[in-house]
């Protein structure tokens, strides 16, 4: 009765002989609505397979943010449940009673989809971007690009991301002393470099970059973005 978790007890054919305070309230019963009733004939789902298989295996099922929708609270939605089902044993060594635990995570589930929603969204706007940009850890390694960076350096994504940042300019060491400047600095601003494609090919940039943080506070790397300013150049006669 004082557990957090939702507890019931169930026969092997599901029908229920007890739950606690914890589960009642989390379907908005009181406790007494229960012992008479099938599990499925409040709750029908697809679980009732796995249920089958745990009184015929006699083996434990772990489920992990299973989707429900309670029947009779719409208005809910799709909740999410980690759950454990438990079959007990008699001396005969058949199930005689299952022991049904479950946690509610929907908000848990809610909130890891709206980071997902949210990194999606950072994502669709960063290759959105005509401009090369890269995050850049500490010791100056990549750790993401965007596809303009792939067209820029002639460079897959995978094998750009985890390799040093400064390899891929025709001043490696300018290159490295910039985003160095970025961390102990916190920003750069219009740095001139210059990238270098495996063909060949240079195109002429002014780099911008800043750090970023954790929740904590604590710097995790810097973001950098490239202007192409070759055109500029040119037009300018620099070039």
């Amino acid at each position: 009765q004082h557990s957090l978790d939702s507890l019931v007890f169930l026969d092997k054919q599901f029908n229920f002989i007890r739950v606690n305070e914890a589960y009642a309230r989390a379907c908005q019963r009181a406790v007494s609505d229960f012992p008479g009733h099938n599990h499925f004939e409040f709750y029908p789902s697809d679980a009732k397979v796995i249920f089958e298989q745990v009184v015929q295996t006699k083996q434990p099922y772990v489920a992990i943010a299973r989707p429900f929708s309670f029947p009779d609270h719409p208005e809910w939605g799709v909740t999410y449940w980690d759950w454990i089902l438990t079959p007990i044993l008699d001396d005969a060594g058949k199930v005689e009673y299952l022991v049904f635990s479950l946690e509610d995570v929907t908000e848990r589930k809610r909130a890891e989809g709206a980071l997902m929603a949210a990194h999606q969204y950072t994502r669709n706007l960063i290759e959105a971007s005509l401009d090369p940009l890269v995050t850049i850890s500490p010791d100056g390694k990549v750790t993401d690009v965007n596809t303009a960076t792939e067209l820029a350096t002639g460079i897959p994504r995978e094998k750009l991301i985890g390799s040093d940042f400064s390899d891929y300019f025709t001043e490696p060491d300018k290159a490295r002393e910039g985003y160095q400047t970025a961390f102990l600095e916190g920003t750069v601003r219009d740095y001139p470099l210059a990238i270098r494609h495996r063909s060949g090919m240079v195109t002429d940039v002014l780099y911008n970059a800043t750090i970023y943080k954790n929740e904590e506070g604590e710097v995790q790397g810097v973001f950098a973005a490239a202007r192409d300013v070759t055109e500029r150049k040119r037009a300018e006669g620099v070039i």
